[in-house]
């Protein structure tokens, strides 16, 4: 495992047993989860904020693979991965949040 992303303000919660897991990943994640991580003892290596969003890069293999989408003004922070070429949302959760939200149901 080389990654852990805790994608917004809502999806973090397993971050914790997987970081314990699999401690050498590096975890990315949004701007203020370092902070609400930490009396787990999680240190964040990259961390989208809104200033960054479109210029951050987590590493040469991860940044050919993915692409992320950084939507600092939704409630949540949102943090898309998605993995190029095709472009696909790698969770089926976003996925349903997106097509409940536009009206739409998965």
């Amino acid at each position: 495992m080389k990654y852990l992303v805790a994608p917004d303000y809502e999806h973090h919660i397993s971050l914790t047993p997987w970081h314990q897991e699999y401690p050498q990943a590096k975890v990315i994640g949004v701007e203020g989860l370092d902070e609400k991580k930490k009396s787990e003892d999680i240190k964040f290596d990259v961390i989208f904020t809104k200033d960054n969003r479109h210029t951050l890069k987590v590493d040469e293999e991860f940044d050919k693979e993915f692409d992320v989408e950084y939507v600092p003004s939704h409630g949540n922070k949102v943090c898309e991965p998605r993995l190029f070429p095709e472009m696909h949302e790698l969770t089926q959760d976003r996925r349903s949040w997106w097509s409940t939200s536009r009206g739409r149901r998965p």
